[in-house]
């Protein structure tokens, strides 16, 4: 389906023109960079808009649409392949949505070399938009390594007194992933052919079986380790999360906001490692919900003895990741549906956490969580947004962070029951660390001058912070709005991994205590819960 032809390509290169185009403003225009940033990203958001009301979930299966594909290089033969289903729609929208924020949050923060600055910006959004809309494995890998330097340079020029550090540690970890992914993509082009990913799903197993016969399980596992190093350190999975703490304390406003949006290593498990290795996802799946669950309570246990607002945020995302990678790997049709709604709500959730502690920063110059205290007394409505956010963040029904987490373990309990029971700590946990933030922050005696000095939301923050609040309570309590694109785009993808198991037998890659799972459509419990 494709309403107005190229439509896709417009929305993912918009921000790279505008990124040109602040490039080229002269430089006497030092205060006007941020608002045309501002406007390109409005200008994206409201082009992508389309793309949800023209997306037809019954259309196809729930297949791709909006397809723009072109000739891109003859030798080796490399197209320029653009198209999404349900689950990058999500995507798209949750970036196009969040990067009016990330440019919001930054205009006031963000006082040198401005110029650049917006263009890093805007150059990343088109770079995380192209991760989730390509559908050619190198085009892919492009993209996906585009966002690397300008977050390289975002973080080390901009951020705090450890940025250097920070970035560094950021930049080495996601290269070597990323390096060890390129491998298995030209290893994917040798054995199929071609790099468009609907052609290598469809003949890899077939080319792997002829080729390798007995060891072709061996080679898709190792293929497959070369996309999951790449996709656990983005994720981030423990224990490939070290670089997170220090990214996200560091970082200025808008590049935290951006970390949070960067669900490509998320992404890249759904859309990628289930449909090109099924067999070795199956059969690495209790491994790595071993580590999503070690993940979920590590990270929430350090986020509790956290002192600074920013690596508490970190590491509770760290906790929320490990419980998304456990929805993905019980390869359920509600855990995964479940687990992209999770993504998207917990960027918004993460994005406005964010925001109101950069707002806190900006009054206090201190993220010291033992800086604070009494600040409801002075800032009354900040303070009601910061607890809206806060228990979204602890999954409260009602707001964005239950509908995802309810789905996930709902998915979880039916094919990794023991690790759900874990993964259900993390809520426990979540409560505890989130509340005794907000606690300790909004509550008690105002006796710090500095404090007493505070002034409650200005008129342009509360314009960054009502969208956000909006979107967290209508996901809360209307979850069809994403649900009714996404499902079908979840169970063609599980089915299509079902097709590709035939053939093989099943036993050979599925361990005993694994065979309760279903790669085929949900039960008509599961479909009633998920639609």
């Amino acid at each position: 389906m494709n309403i107005i032809p190229h439509w896709i390509s417009v929305v993912t290169f918009l921000p790279l023109i505008g990124a040109f185009a602040v490039l080229l403003m002269p430089s006497r225009e030092n205060g006007r960079y941020g608002p045309a940033a501002m406007v390109v990203t409005i200008l994206t958001f409201i082009a992508s808009l389309p793309l949800f009301f023209w997306y037809s979930p019954a259309a196809s299966a729930g297949q791709f649409q909006f397809v723009d594909y072109h000739s891109w290089i003859s030798s080796p033969v490399v197209s320029y392949f653009l198209g999404i289903d349900g689950i990058s729609l999500l995507m798209i929208l949750m970036t196009t949505a969040i990067f009016p924020f990330v440019v919001g949050s930054s205009l006031k923060s963000i006082t040198e070399k401005t110029k650049m600055f917006y263009f890093l910006i805007l150059l990343m959004e088109t770079a995380i938009l192209g991760v989730f809309d390509s559908l050619n494995l190198l085009l892919f890998y492009v993209f996906y390594e585009a966002m690397l330097i300008p977050l390289y340079f975002v973080i080390g020029i901009w951020g705090g007194p450890k940025r250097v550090y920070a970035s560094m540690k950021f930049f080495l970890y996601t290269m070597v992933g990323s390096m060890l992914m390129l491998v298995a993509i030209i290893g994917i082009y040798f054995l199929t052919g071609t790099f468009d990913f609907p052609s290598a799903v469809s003949i890899l197993p077939q080319v792997l079986a002829q080729k390798y016969g007995d060891h072709a399980s061996a080679v898709e596992m190792l293929l497959f380790l070369g996309f999951f190093a790449a996709f656990a350190v983005k994720a981030p999975i423990w224990p490939f999360h070290t670089w997170v703490p220090d990214a996200y304390a560091e970082a200025p406003t808008g590049g935290s906001i951006i970390l949070v949006a960067l669900k490509m290593g998320l992404y890249g498990f759904v859309r990628f490692c289930i449909p090109l290795f099924p067999h070795a996802t199956v059969a690495a799946a209790p491994v790595i919900v071993v580590l999503g669950v070690i993940g979920v309570v590590y990270a929430a246990i350090v986020a509790a003895i956290q002192t600074d607002l920013k690596r508490l945020i970190a590491y509770s995302s760290i906790s929320h990741v490990g419980v998304i990678v456990l929805a993905i790997f019980g390869l359920t049709a509600i855990g995964i549906s479940g687990g992209v709604v999770q993504m998207v709500s917990h960027t918004i959730t993460t994005g406005a956490l964010f925001i109101l502690i950069g707002i806190l920063f900006a009054r206090r110059g201190s993220y010291d969580i033992n800086a604070y205290g009494g600040v409801w007394k002075v800032m009354p409505v900040f303070s009601s947004i910061f607890l809206l956010a806060t228990l979204s963040s602890v999954a409260l029904p009602g707001t964005a962070g239950f509908t995802g987490e309810f789905l996930m373990l709902v998915g979880s309990f039916q094919s990794q029951p023991w690790a759900a029971g874990f993964a259900t700590t993390a809520a426990i946990f979540s409560v505890v660390y989130m509340l005794w933030m907000f606690q300790r922050v909004m509550y008690g005696k105002t006796e710090k001058p500095e404090i007493l000095a505070f002034t409650d939301l200005t008129r342009g923050e509360m314009w960054a912070l009502v969208p956000l609040v909006a979107l967290i309570i209508w996901i809360g309590i209307y979850p069809p709005t994403l649900l009714d694109k996404l499902n079908p785009s979840v169970t063609r993808l599980l089915s299509g991994a079902s097709l590709q198991m035939k053939g093989r037998d099943p036993a050979d890659v599925i361990p005993e205590s694994m065979g309760t799972i279903s790669l085929a459509r949900p039960s008509a419990t599961s479909r009633t819960i998920v639609q």
